[in-house]
């Protein structure tokens, strides 16, 4: 593939499908207190806390997928797949055939 029959190139970082249903868990921590009718401030606030707290540990250790997407001037798109280790690579390289693209322009 040249540089020439690129359109568009970006690195993409998401997040990845299993991760998201561990980031969701922690909102049935927050409704336990309203469902079962308790009263006792203490415990509502002791449910929240601890549903706080591992909502903000699932979003630290979020597993997450990247991936070089190149848009070629046909149309088609290609999405490769990037292991993590090689991620500053994979962003280096997608800034340099960016700026190979914006010098053709």
């Amino acid at each position: 593939m040249q540089v020439n029959n690129i359109r568009s190139i970006s690195f993409k970082v998401r997040p990845q499908n299993k991760s998201l249903f561990f980031i969701g868990l922690p909102f049935i921590l927050f409704a336990i207190p309203f469902v079962t009718g308790e009263k006792d401030g203490f415990i509502k606030l002791l449910f929240i806390g601890i549903g706080i707290a591992l909502f903000a540990i699932s979003i630290l250790k979020m597993g997450k997928r990247y991936s070089v997407s190149v848009t070629l001037k046909q149309g088609s798109a290609i999405s490769i797949p990037v292991w993590e280790g090689n991620r500053r690579e994979a962003q280096k390289f997608t800034d340099f055939v960016k700026a190979k693209i914006a010098h053709r322009a």
